[in-house]
């Protein structure tokens, strides 16, 4: 992040430092300022003069999320702006440019009557000016009608036709046609990382708790959350609750790098907290946009992980076969219950996680090489993926 156009005024140590901007001749003071749409504030008003406006330095650098600081001795003043790392983050500007993009989702159950059976709330967030929302599939799950929350008043019902779902990812796009909201910039998440400062914003509870927003850094990457995600996931102590589902996980610089998802709920147990990184959800929507369906290989095989990865011990063991399913490609390429599996085309995969995470980059017809342990014997097994079918 650069500042520009900073000048010193230094007469005394307690002198004020000054940026310049160019205005119009003869504008009246007072002056308002504002960055990312915040108004700043300052014990030095800013002022007009001559034509130029002087705005207290100190202000304008610390609004960006850069420290001041004054050094008498050389009459110098140290503005540091924050790293590409997102080492420091200004929570009210970040939530000011992203929060326009957050919206409500409602999901209803009727019964067979009509009558309303069940409720469920999350949060949605905006991707494009066409209206195309991302939320959790999981918010939607049992509903059979849907609604858009854009502002207090302003709801539109979404016919599940204009609704992408995935429950693999946990993911749903909403094709809603709304024109006129803002749209949300999607990070990299594959560049996250451990310690970085980011904010969630949401509905928890429902929209009458619309905006909320909580802080916290990124405490994990790629965490392996088996039986919950077939992804891996990105660990926050930002505080999400239920109606955050489907919402903004969002690093120093306003982009969002995951949506938020699902969290551990125990009285012993606080602060671990999970988002779908952003690549998945750019992933899985260009799979949507391409063929109208996710398309995703397997193998076909069910897998049991080592009893160390249930406490994350250290592991050189694979995955065992439990069962084949006839005709699917381990069955075909004469892989047996009871062989494990310990490395897919030479990467070592001890989770199913790790597994399904190298299948999935590859696409269905394509032949993988498949390290198996059969009666203590080390074996090389090749197997032509296919298409993972519906519901499996």
């Amino acid at each position: 992040m650069r500042l520009r156009h900073w000048i010193v005024g230094l007469a005394t140590a307690s002198a004020v430092v000054l940026a310049v901007f160019g205005a119009p001749a003869g504008a009246a003071a007072p002056v308002s300022i504002t960055v990312n749409g915040v108004p700043v504030s300052s014990p030095v008003a800013p002022e007009i003069v001559n034509g130029t406006t002087l705005v207290p330095a100190r202000a304008i650098a610390q609004a960006l999320g850069a420290s001041v600081s004054w050094d008498p001795t050389s009459n110098t003043v140290a503005i540091t702006a924050p790293t590409s790392g997102g080492s420091q983050m200004d929570a009210a500007s970040v939530f000011a440019a992203v929060s326009p993009s957050i919206v409500g989702i409602v999901s209803i159950q009727h019964d067979s009557s009509g009558n309303i059976q069940a409720v469920d709330t999350g949060s949605g967030v905006v991707l494009n000016s066409s209206g195309l929302i991302v939320t959790n599939a999981h918010v939607l799950a049992g509903g059979d009608t849907f609604y858009v929350v854009t502002a207090p008043g302003q709801a539109q019902q979404i016919p599940s036709s204009q609704i992408w779902s995935d429950t693999v990812s946990d993911l749903a796009f909403l094709r809603t046609g709304i024109t006129g909201l803002k749209p949300a910039t999607l990070g990299d998440s594959n560049n996250v990382t451990v310690g970085e400062p980011v904010i969630a914003i949401g509905n928890p509870l429902g929209y009458y708790l619309k905006d909320t927003v909580t802080r916290g850094i990124v405490s994990g990457v790629g965490r392996d959350v088996t039986g919950a995600s077939f992804y891996p996931l990105i660990q926050t102590d930002a505080a999400i609750n239920p109606g955050n589902s489907g919402g903004a996980l969002v690093d120093a610089s306003g982009e969002v790098i995951g949506i938020t998802s699902l969290k551990f709920s125990s009285s012993t147990v606080q602060g671990l907290n999970f988002a779908i990184p952003s690549n998945v959800v750019t992933q899985i929507l260009q799979d949507f946009q391409t063929s109208g369906q996710v398309v995703r290989t397997w193998i076909g095989a069910s897998l049991s992980e080592p009893w160390q990865v249930s406490v994350g011990l250290p592991t050189n063991a694979g995955l065992t076969i439990q069962s084949l399913v006839s005709g699917a490609p381990a069955a075909q390429a004469g892989l047996q219950p009871g062989d494990e599996i310990m490395a897919v085309n030479g990467t070592a995969v001890h989770t199913n996680v790790a597994l399904t995470d190298i299948l999935w980059s590859y696409k269905p017809g394509d032949t993988v090489t498949l390290t198996i342990q059969r009666n203590g014997s080390t074996l090389t097994v090749p197997v032509t993926l296919a298409q993972r079918p519906a519901g499996q």
